[in-house]
């Protein structure tokens, strides 16, 4: 794998990045910024990755019990 390419860590396949990794930073930090830059992240794919926000939205709670309120 080229350092421009990725494996999903949720659907285990591999992608070329669309963004720098300093923009992810920056929309992570934007979507749940009550979650410090210093815990562990996985790098998923944008398909997973918006399964993930609408399970969030469908599991509010989710958001509460972990802190990302």
């Amino acid at each position: 794998m080229s350092n421009m390419q990725f494996r999903c860590a949720k659907c285990g396949g591999t992608f070329t990045k669309g963004w720098s990794d300093e923009d992810a930073a920056a929309e992570h930090a934007r979507t749940f910024p009550e979650v410090g830059p210093a815990v562990g992240h996985a790098v998923v794919c944008d398909p997973c990755y918006q399964a993930f926000l609408r399970w969030l939205d469908e599991h509010p709670e989710e958001r509460h019990r972990h802190g990302w309120t």
